[in-house]
């Protein structure tokens, strides 16, 4: 895949060199994610996967690291003639030189990270002036979004027509949510449920947050963390007590790693299930539907807390290649109509989470 092509052909013309950074940073967002088999594979492919080179003209897969961001956004700055260098902290990072100024590019930085936040229309915040201008000692927490900063981003955003209505309705949700979160809006208004008590208010928040959410995009790490983020905006910290997450991941015969996410809900002696995956919607599920996934090869690995309330049949091995015995087994038996079939299994199937 030729990303260079892809993105340097569509860059609108008559830009200023900054115009052209940003534009580089926000479309490369979209296009790339945070790898999931980096941290869920063995050491051997963990080093080779870590020190991988990468080019904006020939690039194989979509997951990167921190390492491979940089050097995709410094060959893409470096082919619109803007001066650059990647910054090696531990953390890889790319500073900008431009009109005399230093700015900081970092899409992985932190945990609701950029490359989460563009796919999902959020203000970013790894993009800014460098707080250190008169020395080459890099921090890349020094990034600056002061007022008059943001107020450029914002300029440039606009020009570059980035999801102008889009950040402006997740802006006008946040808000709603704090709104309720804070009791300025009561809930019970929003949602008119004579069943809803304070013991049980939980589940019937979140399946309101995830009924306005619909369809997530791309990337594990970047719909996980944009969800959560969300969900604190939402929830009090006592409400935030009684909700958690496990993740169940099976690694593929291309060593590839998928990942769903778990989340439960106490509501007084029950609990509520919920799955979240890339290109799917965050729905309720039974716990007979969530032990299934095992069949999918899906494990929790070892360190992971459990998921309360089910005694989950797998166990997944970093680096291991999961089993499609079961799978291949289930799928036979479904088509032979010896046993029921299942939503979950369809909705994974269609949204490329088996291979």
């Amino acid at each position: 895949m030729d990303i260079a092509k892809q993105i340097i052909d569509s860059m609108p013309n008559n830009l200023t060199a900054l115009e052209k950074a940003r534009y580089l940073y926000l479309e490369l967002c979209k296009i790339v994610v945070f790898s999931t088999q980096l941290l869920n594979t063995d050491n051997q492919t963990f080093s080779i996967l870590f020190r991988k080179k990468v080019d904006v003209h020939h690039l194989d897969d979509i997951q990167v690291n921190c390492r491979m961001w940089s050097q995709l956004y410094h060959q893409l700055l470096d082919l619109v003639g803007i001066t650059n260098e990647i910054i090696n902290n531990g953390h890889q990072y790319v500073v900008l030189h431009i009109n005399d100024k230093k700015w900081i590019a970092d899409a992985t930085r932190g945990t609701y990270t950029d490359l989460s936040r563009v796919k999902n229309n959020d203000e970013t915040i790894g993009f800014g002036l460098c707080l250190y201008q008169n020395t080459d000692n890099y921090d890349n927490q020094a990034v600056v979004i002061d007022e008059e900063t943001r107020n450029i981003i914002n300029k440039m955003d606009q020009k570059l027509g980035y999801s102008i209505d889009s950040k402006r309705n997740l802006s006008e949700l946040k808000n709603h949510l704090i709104q309720i979160r804070e009791g300025n809006i009561l809930f019970t208004d929003v949602i008119q449920n004579s069943e809803i008590t304070e013991e049980n208010i939980v589940p019937f928040k979140l399946e309101y947050l995830y009924s306005k959410l619909g369809k997530l995009g791309i990337g594990y790490y970047e719909q996980k963390d944009f969800v959560y983020h969300l969900e604190k905006l939402l929830l009090n910290d006592r409400e935030m007590s009684t909700v958690g997450a496990t993740e169940l991941k099976k690694t593929n015969a291309d060593k590839t790693v998928d990942i769903v996410q778990c989340i439960y809900a106490y509501s007084g002696d029950n609990i509520h299930y919920y799955l979240l995956a890339p290109n799917m919607t965050v729905n309720p599920y039974e716990k007979e539907q969530i032990i299934k996934l095992a069949i999918l090869g899906y494990g929790i690995e070892k360190d992971e807390k459990p998921i309360p309330g089910i005694i989950y049949p797998k166990r997944f091995e970093a680096g291991k290649i999961s089993s499609n015995f079961q799978y291949n087994m289930h799928k036979f038996m479904v088509g032979m109509k010896l046993i029921p079939a299942d939503p979950i299994f369809d909705y994974l199937e269609k949204t490329n989470r088996i291979k």
